[in-house]
């Protein structure tokens, strides 16, 4: 039997995440959803996918701008679940409808650390891994708000 596959998704607490999640544990792998804060929520997530049947789910709280806790987590993950194969990064703030000159600074800054920071501590923790391994893909995801 092959060795199951491993999806990490980051920013999976709910909606487009979580159903990133679920969808590739229907396929078989086994989703690593990581979520921000709201344990009892992200354990609810976890539950639905794993009372599904078809796939394994396991929910980790991050906050993904903190370099130890990212690195930290990667190893835990990679040590006792697998190697991560697939890497999605889903997060970003919501800075509301506003304009760049109405935008306080410290709100695009929450915003910068959560899309940009964050995803590049994820990469720098995943993406060595996967290279040695000489296979994985990242899926980084956007907003629309940024067309605005």
């Amino acid at each position: 039997m092959a060795a199951q596959k491993v999806i990490l998704v980051v920013g999976a607490g709910r909606g487009i995440g979580a159903n990133i999640g679920a969808r590739f544990a229907r396929e078989g792998y086994t989703a690593c959803l990581v979520r921000r804060s709201d344990q009892k929520s992200l354990d609810q997530t976890v539950d639905l996918i794993n009372k599904a049947g078809n796939g394994k789910a396991h929910g980790f709280l991050l906050d993904a701008t903190q370099i130890n806790q990212v690195n930290e987590l990667v190893e835990k993950i990679e040590t006792s679940i697998g190697p991560i194969d697939v890497c999605v990064y889903n997060l970003g703030a919501n800075m509301g409808v506003r304009s760049l000159e109405n935008t306080p600074p410290h709100i695009f800054e929450k915003a910068w650390k959560l899309g940009a920071y964050g995803g590049f501590l994820i990469s720098r923790a995943v993406l060595p891994r996967m290279e040695m391994r000489q296979r994985g893909t990242f899926i980084f995801t956007g907003a629309t708000a940024g067309l605005r």
